[in-house]
């Protein structure tokens, strides 16, 4: 209820100035995800792996070899990368074709939030130099620290 009212606000809006609406859409599918998930996210278990460990331990090293059991050496940033796209795919239902362009949205959007995240702190700076002494040199300092970096890394002109 609490995101199905502003989806259909925004769904409205966008149709008023001529867009495709679209956060309806997105709404369902987040509480589809959501809906699937909960029952996984609200319950806990406890499972006793000492068949697996006597298993493990009981397998000559071609074995080991061939039937993988140590998670120890697991990468886990791939497994994990694999795991939110089998989830997409075959949870959601969703096409992989757009993960490029979602990525490259999110370094856009990680992007812009550093960029709001120095300004507003710039202004808070700013704010302070002019009520303490301190804030004041720290805010000479940092200015001028970031000038000497703009002049190292701005293109210099080599065709003379």
């Amino acid at each position: 209820m609490w995101h199905t009212v502003p989806a259909y606000c925004l769904d409205f809006l966008l149709r008023l100035i001529g867009k495709r609406p679209m956060m309806v859409r997105i709404n369902e599918k987040m509480s589809k995800g959501m809906d699937s998930l909960v029952y996984f996210s609200t319950h806990s278990w406890e499972w006793s792996c000492q068949n697996t460990e006597r298993l493990q331990a009981s397998l000559s090293e071609k074995d080991k070899k061939d039937f993988f059991m140590d998670i120890r050496s697991l990468d886990w940033e791939s497994y994990l990368e694999n795991y939110c796209l089998g989830i997409k795919q075959f949870v959601l239902k969703e096409e992989l074709s757009g993960i490029p362009k979602a990525r490259a949205h999110l370094k856009r959007l990680r992007n812009l939030t550093y960029l709001l995240n120095t300004i507003v702190l710039i202004c808070i700076l700013r704010f302070l130099k002019t009520r303490s002494q301190i804030a004041y040199t720290l805010w000479h300092s940092f200015t001028h620290i970031l000038l000497k970096i703009f002049r190292l890394i701005r293109p210099q002109n080599t065709s003379r």
